[in-house]
């Protein structure tokens, strides 16, 4: 029987930076070997463009670039994972009614920035696909207490949701493709691919056999359902490598 572990960024996105993934109970998890330098490795994050969707209430927020670092390491089991990972997405627009008059983050619509701190996660096997060894999945959910990745804070004096403050809480879902698999590289993409609240709420992940319950991860903007969409590129600091074995 299959059992899932997952690692972790947001971003926001998130960048959405998330994130997640499947193993047998003898077969080893994805686990990074260092071919150059030693582990754990920094890395900078650089974030395309992308988007966060809330349908139900009319919602998206796009960003056009963002930055970020973060640091790679295995875990107690030898598991690839991430951590420490904070990312800023920039020169974001907002889109909802009654947003006219408003900053938002300190900063004018379509110039404000989002910051998603403390992201980490775990890599694992993608389920469905006819190799799992040539897919890694990632779930990038945040390391806080709370749960939460970041904060959307509105003002102005004309703005309707003056004093609004909402957290983007949860997790997301990546993918790591796979000529990143088994071979060297300093960098590795991870592409987020929900494009809908529903695609991303309906993604099940079975924990370890220890525990043995289901786990929805759901991107949650306030209470409502959120799906994010975009791309984000790890680079190793020096002339750092690795391998993702699997």
């Amino acid at each position: 029987m299959k059992r899932f572990r997952l690692i972790g960024l947001c971003l926001v996105a998130v960048f959405a930076m998330g994130a997640v993934v499947a193993s047998t109970a003898v077969a080893a998890e994805p686990t990074f070997v260092a071919k150059s330098g030693t582990l754990p490795m920094t890395g900078n994050i650089t974030v395309g463009p992308g988007r966060l969707l809330v349908p139900a209430i009319g919602v998206e927020i796009a960003c056009t670039e963002g930055s970020g670092s973060g640091e790679i390491f295995n875990d107690e089991m030898s598991v690839a994972s991430f951590r420490k990972a904070t990312v800023t997405f920039k020169k974001c627009t907002f889109t909802e009614s009654g947003i006219s008059g408003c900053t938002i983050n300190g900063k004018a619509n379509g110039e404000f920035e989002i910051v998603a701190t403390e992201i980490q996660g775990m890599l694992g096997y993608a389920p469905g696909k006819a190799n799992n060894k040539e897919f890694v999945r990632v779930e990038l959910e945040s390391a806080n207490a709370s749960g939460v990745f970041t904060t959307i804070e509105f003002s102005g004096s004309g703005c309707a949701l003056k004093n609004e403050k909402i957290k983007i809480t949860k997790g997301v879902i990546a993918e790591v493709p796979p000529p990143d698999i088994d071979t060297t590289i300093s960098e590795a993409t991870l592409e987020l691919k929900a494009t809908s609240s529903d695609e991303q709420e309906l993604k099940e992940i079975e924990l370890p056999l220890l525990e043995p319950k289901l786990h929805k991860l759901e991107l949650l903007y306030g209470s409502h359902p959120a799906a994010i969409s975009g791309k984000a590129t790890l680079k190793l600091t020096g002339t750092n490598q690795i391998e993702i074995k699997v």
